[in-house]
């Protein structure tokens, strides 16, 4: 069931419905609120909405390098599996 939290981001307060738990959804808003701020000190004269939109490309683009690591890496477990089965094979056919 969702629940309503509390959070504040950029000197904002919003409550938002959630599954996750209190602590996860306080630690994502600290994280967006860090991002805003670090757009807010590189660029101190840009709008609130402005540096909302820059936080979030920011965001989704960490996001999609990890995703892309994240496939790279399944590749890797893929093709070293094979490797393992084609060895296990091997073995067992002598």
């Amino acid at each position: 069931m969702k629940k309503r939290i509390e959070i504040e981001i950029f000197g904002e307060r919003y409550i938002i419905k959630s599954n996750l738990d209190v602590i996860e959804v306080n630690r994502i808003a600290a994280y967006v609120d860090s991002k805003m701020k670090q757009i807010k000190k590189s660029a101190p004269f840009i709008s609130t909405s402005k540096i909302a939109i820059l936080a979030a490309l920011n965001v989704t683009e960490e996001l999609f390098e990890l995703l892309a690591q994240k496939e790279d890496m399944e590749h890797v477990v893929k093709q070293k599996s094979s490797k393992l089965l084609k060895l296990l094979d091997e073995c067992v056919n002598q």
